[in-house]
């Protein structure tokens, strides 16, 4: 047996019709009477688009009618893609051009704002952040001085197994002593060898980490 719930009849917000919903938060009788509560301001069309089935492009009345409608509005990511697309067409001039390429030319980030930058995205401030869940290991790999220590020790034997002398390829900084056995020793140069993939994995230090 299936109970249907009758609903009662509601006033539509657009039209001010009477209609009987299909859910209980329906508040409009249609589509069109959506898009004309939500997209329509006053008779000018600022959803930077036409209905179903229209197929030429804005006046520039339109444009300009559109742009003064939006004026002190914060514009969604949506709209701002949409006044984008209404602009395309539109050839900057030669100067224009000139005086960004001078303004962008050699612009990097500060040391300052990238740390800023870091700061805002690190630890509980991520948006991955699980708990602090990552082993001290995995912290030490992904640390800068591992990697100056991996690139000093690369550097040394340049880029050169020392064992089969393979030049290049996907080479490993490996330590002579245990890096976990000698915790004092993981950033010494001299602790540390260039060996191949399958060099690295036939030494007796190789899976001591744990």
């Amino acid at each position: 047996m299936v109970l249907v719930l009758k609903m009662e009849n509601k006033i539509c917000k657009t039209c001010k019709l009477e209609f009987r919903p299909k859910k209980k938060q329906q508040i409009f009788c249609s589509r069109k009477c959506i898009r004309n509560k939500t997209q329509f301001k006053k008779g000018i069309y600022v959803g930077f688009g036409f209905k179903k089935g229209h197929n030429r492009e804005h006046t520039e009345e339109e444009k300009i009618k559109i742009s003064n409608a939006l004026k002190g509005r914060q514009l969604s990511q949506t709209h701002k893609e949409k006044l984008r697309i209404l602009r395309l067409g539109k050839k900057l001039s030669k100067e224009t051009i000139e005086k960004l390429r001078i303004i962008r030319t050699g612009w990097r980030l500060s040391e300052e704002t990238k740390n800023k930058l870091s700061e805002l995205h690190r630890g509980s401030k991520n948006h991955s952040w699980r708990g602090g869940i990552t082993p001290s290991r995995i912290k030490i790999w992904h640390s800068l001085e591992y990697k100056l220590w991996r690139k000093s020790v690369f550097e040394r034997d340049n880029y050169t197994c020392v064992f089969c002398g393979k030049k290049g390829g996907g080479l490993m900084a490996d330590h002579i002593k245990s890096f976990r056995e000698y915790p004092g020793l993981r950033f010494s140069i001299d602790n540390g060898r260039t060996l191949c993939k399958d060099c690295h994995f036939q030494t007796e230090t190789y899976g001591k980490w744990k």
